[in-house]
């Protein structure tokens, strides 16, 4: 699995070639809403963001007519893993732990981790940044409870990576590779479990609705952009248009369901 494909609509394209960013949404957006299920701290999935693709190179009717109007949208060819690196460290004195950032460099961006009062969130490592979702009835999944308490030390601990992770069976047909960004309750400069125990029993809400990652420029100039069955005429000339604007390496190619639907 080298690429990942998103279909989605000609507006949505805009924004990502204009901008060059992958947009996050909170898991609360998805359209599966058993997603925001947990049984024993419900509010927290409102700290989880994802951004959901694909891995299936085969065109699917169903993703054509689910994520564009009347199969008029595109479907974006991008590699895997296509975010900026950045090259800084975060160091906490008080814990003498370096917070986010090594020699292999990281996706976010310096701002994310600088400033008073920034939310501290958590850095996934590579396989559990980007997952493969797991379809199952299991209601234990589907409906997790995520506190667990280890008594033998007596800490408390949050499987974060329960989130964004599970669907039904029923949604198998998607296919679907997320990316996730996971935050935590509190502020980076009050990141130690007392504050975390503390925050849970509170929940506050997050100042933004939805993050962004930069798309590093060797991956976006490579970008392969398909035309949706019944695209027409004029939003194609658009497409071309806003290719030409914004990424005129970007290779357009028509569907190959084009002229066979009604």
């Amino acid at each position: 699995m080298e690429y990942l494909y998103k279909y989605t609509e000609l507006s949505s394209l805009i924004f990502i070639l204009k901008n060059r960013e992958i947009k996050f949404n909170l898991l609360s957006t998805m359209d599966d809403q058993e997603e925001m299920m947990i049984s024993d701290l419900a509010e927290f999935a409102k700290y989880c963001f994802v951004s959901s693709w694909t891995d299936c190179e085969d065109e699917k009717l169903s993703l054509w007519n689910m994520y564009t109007r009347d199969m008029t949208g595109i479907r974006i060819k991008l590699h895997k893993m296509p975010f900026e690196i950045y090259k800084y460290s975060i160091y906490d004195p008080k814990r003498n732990l370096t917070i986010i950032g090594d020699g292999e460099g990281t996706i976010y961006p310096r701002e994310w981790v600088e400033g008073e009062n920034t939310f501290a969130f958590i850095p996934l490592i590579k396989d559990k940044f980007m997952l493969n979702v797991e379809y199952t009835d299991d209601e234990k999944l589907i409906n997790p409870d995520i506190v667990r308490l280890n008594e033998s030390v007596s800490e408390t601990a949050i499987l974060v990576d329960m989130l964004g992770r599970y669907k039904r069976k029923e949604w198998y047909f998607q296919d679907e590779v997320r990316y996730r960004i996971i935050y935590l309750p509190v502020s980076l400069q009050n990141l130690d479990e007392n504050s975390i125990m503390k925050s849970m029993q509170e929940l506050p809400d997050l100042p933004f609705k939805e993050r962004f990652l930069k798309i590093k420029d060797e991956y976006f100039n490579e970008i392969e952009i398909m035309t949706g069955p019944k695209m027409s005429c004029g939003d194609k000339e658009i497409l071309n248009l806003i290719v030409k604007e914004y990424c005129p390496s970007a290779k357009i190619v028509p569907s190959k369901f084009t002229g066979k639907i009604k």
